[in-house]
């Protein structure tokens, strides 16, 4: 079996499990929690990290590395080219970032670089860079599914992020997320209630917020990037806990989602977000949650991921990145089974 080497996130609020999981079913796998060591070696942390990076490197000799860094100062780009030259690397960044010189410098000396939206793809790819591809965001299956409701009450309509106006994120569409809640509560009172730092009610601890989603009746999501294909994972995280969620359409929504869902809702202004809201608590829909979570498992699981992920790894080791023939076109990472522009997608790849 080959080897695989995942530099992995891990946070209070995140987990890298199904991830871990996912590569397990292809790969002996050992796993570098980088944060962990970061925090518990002070000053020395980043020079830890490198130094526990190559020994796993010296040790396991892995045939693949996937990392997930999404910040800039972990490794530099001497660093990314060793590790380049060590094994296929795969750099993978979940989160939009409007920064991306450190990931560019990088991409030229490892095998792949993946983004969750098409925008900063097509902007590598513009200056030469070919062994990019596109990978929708996905979602921790172990955590996040159907579980048992419990009498406490958190909304029957549930949005959770955090408010980051006024702070020093730059993110767009942060006004627009405080907006759309004072409309709704406005309009809903009390059936709706929004989680997050600077929100009407704390953030939530994932136990927590894997209940939210099982007790309520619909969740809303909102996101602060508009980017072509970029969507957060808390839509897919309530779609897994087998909640109707109403996800805010952006571009390239439908090569996402697939169309044979029937419980998909989608919303464009506030007052369609009021609409579609009102018509699923209104009829009291008939909920089987584990028909609702199917298509996120189906098609958005860690394990889908990683099954196409292979794929394209396959296809990469085969080219040289700037020769003159290399066929980007070969890089096709993931079309959804069901996608609503799915025959448009293969005809354009």
């Amino acid at each position: 079996m080959k080897k695989a080497l995942l530099i992995k996130l891990e946070s209070p609020f995140y987990s890298s499990i199904a991830i871990e999981r996912a590569f397990k079913e292809h790969f002996e796998v050992h796993s570098i929690d980088w944060q962990a060591i970061r925090f518990n070696n002070g000053v020395n942390g980043l020079q830890v990290i490198w130094e526990t990076i190559l020994k796993e490197c010296d040790t396991f000799n892995p045939d693949l590395i996937f990392i997930q860094l999404q910040v800039s100062y972990i490794l530099s780009t001497e660093q990314f080219k060793e590790l380049g030259q060590r094994s296929f690397v795969i750099n993978y960044t979940e989160d939009v970032r409007e920064d991306i010189q450190w990931i560019e410098d990088a991409a030229p000396h490892i095998g792949l670089t993946i983004f969750t939206n098409q925008d900063d793809v097509d902007k590598l790819k513009a200056k030469g860079i070919y062994n990019v591809a596109y990978m929708p965001v996905s979602y921790n299956d172990v955590w996040y599914r159907p579980v048992p409701k419990t009498d406490k009450y958190y909304g029957d309509i549930v949005f959770i992020g955090n408010n980051t106006t006024g702070t020093n994120l730059n993110f767009p569409y942060a006004q627009e997320r405080q907006d759309m809640i004072k409309f709704m509560k406005e309009k809903f009172g009390d059936r709706f209630r929004s989680f997050g730092m600077g929100q009407e009610y704390s953030m939530l601890p994932p136990a927590e917020v894997i209940q939210a989603y099982n007790n309520c009746k619909v969740v809303i999501t909102q996101n602060q990037f508009k980017r072509n294909k970029y969507c957060s994972d808390r839509g897919m995280n309530s779609m897994g806990c087998g909640t109707i969620t109403v996800h805010q359409e952006f571009e390239g929504f439908k090569s996402v989602f697939t169309n044979n869902d029937p419980y998909l809702f989608s919303w464009y202004d506030f007052n369609n977000l009021w609409d579609m809201c009102n018509y699923i608590i209104s009829n009291e829909l008939q909920i089987n949650k584990e028909l609702i979570s199917e298509p996120a498992k189906e098609n958005h699981s860690w394990h889908n991921r990683i099954e196409h992920l292979i794929k394209q790894v396959n296809i990469l080791q085969n080219f040289t990145y700037h020769e003159s023939n290399f066929d980007e076109s070969k890089i096709q990472l993931w079309i959804p089974k069901g996608s609503c522009d799915i025959e448009e997608e293969i005809i354009n790849n």
